[in-house]
């Protein structure tokens, strides 16, 4: 979904399947930003920024957002310790329910109850 937002906005979007191609991608090219998926297969997005964060000159100091659904408190702490800049939802909230309204007439009588 963020792919679809930044490519209609105009921007060129890469993609990683995973926090090590990420950090391969980031060695490989320059990047204004980084949107990086905490939770990913063979490395996560937390050890794929502590690693960006080591690299030498612009590479190393490029922006990164955490995209998660975790956010609790500790969570961000740590994200942010990491190296990350800022956080992000990976899931757009749900709309509100609805409260539901009542039948407009009563449910028919059961006659085998009866």
């Amino acid at each position: 979904m963020a792919r679809k937002i930044l490519e209609g906005l105009g921007a060129v979007v890469d993609t990683a399947e995973d926090g090590l191609f990420g950090l391969e991608a980031a060695q490989a090219r320059a990047y204004d930003l980084v949107l990086m998926d905490v939770q990913m297969p063979r490395m996560d997005g937390v050890e794929a920024t502590r690693r960006i964060r080591a690299l030498e000159g612009p590479a190393g100091a490029v922006p990164i957002i955490g995209l998660t659904a975790n956010a609790l408190a500790h969570q961000h702490a740590a994200y942010i310790a990491a190296g990350m800049n800022g956080m992000a939802p990976s899931r757009s909230p749900r709309p509100p329910c609805s409260p539901r309204s009542p039948p407009s007439s009563p449910p028919p009588a059961n006659p085998a109850a009866a």
